[in-house]
């Protein structure tokens, strides 16, 4: 089991809305889009705020490329410098015969577990053909084994501690929380909540309905706390 702390108010529910899904470790793996079949990109989030992608795409003229980005990660969006490189021959691998230029950038917004939204930016041209602009849907071609992504990355079964505010008391108990959103709290000496919850990086929120399984008294719940 993981552990979560808890600050339980049996109060009005607290809601939070965040705008995709924040880059995590389980988004790692190949992209794609599938009306472009042919062209792709590996991405993979190294820590919390870096993320490595490799475009493996074509120059102007049908050449086969590859572009790198180190992308610094802000909520759901990964972005950096985007290098280009060419010149090593194959078989000899001589890191003397690579030229490595800025190609220009490249900006990843997941929008969930599935679904994301390229968008690149360069001054750089081939021959006389400019890459430009330009921004591209792409949807997750596979995982990486055992890291299958959930829209809610924090699913699972907690045990911990709650400070009570309406007890006055620390209460250790679980938390059930489910993929969908949906959350289980239950208290070891018998206060319930079913509701549902938001995760935003290790941060929580969670409201719903609150019971005394001792009391019988029920009432609306709210929970935040730190995974």
């Amino acid at each position: 089991m993981k552990k979560i702390l808890l600050s339980v108010l049996l109060l009005i529910g607290i809601t939070n809305t965040a705008l995709g899904i924040e880059v995590n470790k389980y988004l790692s793996g190949s992209w794609y889009n599938p009306a472009q079949n042919g062209h792709g990109f590996s991405v993979e989030v190294i820590s919390e705020d870096v993320t490595i992608f490799y475009w493996y795409v074509y120059n102007p003229d049908g050449t086969p490329t590859f572009l790198l980005t180190v992308g610094s990660n802000n909520g759901n969006v990964t972005e950096g410098t985007t290098y280009y490189n060419y010149g090593m021959k194959w078989g000899e691998f001589n890191t003397a015969d690579r030229t490595q230029l800025e190609w220009g950038t490249v900006k990843i917004s997941f929008e969930d577990c599935n679904n994301a939204t390229v968008e690149w930016d360069s001054d750089l041209s081939y021959g006389d053909t400019p890459y430009g602009q330009g921004s591209l849907p792409i949807q997750r071609l596979v995982s990486i084994d055992k890291m299958q992504c959930s829209d809610n990355p924090y699913a699972g079964l907690y045990q911990g501690i709650a400070n009570s505010d309406r007890y006055g008391r620390i209460i250790p108990g679980v938390a059930l929380l489910a993929a969908d959103g949906n959350a289980v709290l239950i208290s070891y000496d018998g206060v319930a909540v079913f509701g549902s919850y938001v995760a935003n990086g290790q941060s929580i929120s969670a409201s719903g309905i609150g019971f005394d399984l001792v009391s019988e008294v029920a009432g609306s719940a709210s929970a935040s706390g730190v995974i």
